[in-house]
């Protein structure tokens, strides 16, 4: 479901490597309500993985920012 949202170009990637909402707009309310859901859901998991790789490669804090966007733009669709 997600990546159906972001074809539509409702949901996106931020420069910081994590989803977000772009058009709600054009969503009824009870989507929007989901499709907020969904990028919350995902924004965790993403957290987490960066988090884990983060500590894995003791990637040091001025280039941690860097790692984060180099996952978001694969997380593009």
């Amino acid at each position: 479901e997600l990546l159906r949202l972001k074809r539509q170009g409702v949901i996106g990637e931020g420069n910081d490597g994590l989803p977000v909402v772009r058009d709600a707009a054009k969503l009824k309310p009870i989507e929007r309500k989901r499709a907020e859901a969904l990028v919350e859901a995902e924004r965790g998991v993403r957290e987490r993985l960066y988090a884990e790789v983060i500590a894995a490669n003791s990637v040091p804090d001025a280039q941690q920012a860097s790692v984060r966007a180099s996952f978001g733009r694969s997380f593009q669709a």
